[in-house]
């Protein structure tokens, strides 16, 4: 782990992603972990991705949509 990020995705996936996508991923790990524990589950809206990868709409449905392609 490098400062919390998974070694896959910071060694193998991080320099293939665009950078949205990058973010939007971030977002979703740092949703999906509190205080150690990974959650089952996490609710991220459209918005909230938007307000914390400080991207616009179009560009954060354009990376989910190429991260779910991976």
């Amino acid at each position: 782990v490098l400062i919390g990020v998974p070694v896959a995705l910071a060694d193998g996936l991080m320099p293939a992603l665009k950078d949205t996508e990058l973010r939007v991923l971030l977002c979703v790990l740092r949703q999906t972990r509190v205080l150690g524990r990974e959650r089952d589950s996490a609710w991220l809206t459209h918005t909230e991705l938007r307000r914390r990868t400080g991207r616009a709409s179009e560009a954060v449905s354009t990376a989910i949509n190429g991260l779910t392609k991976r």
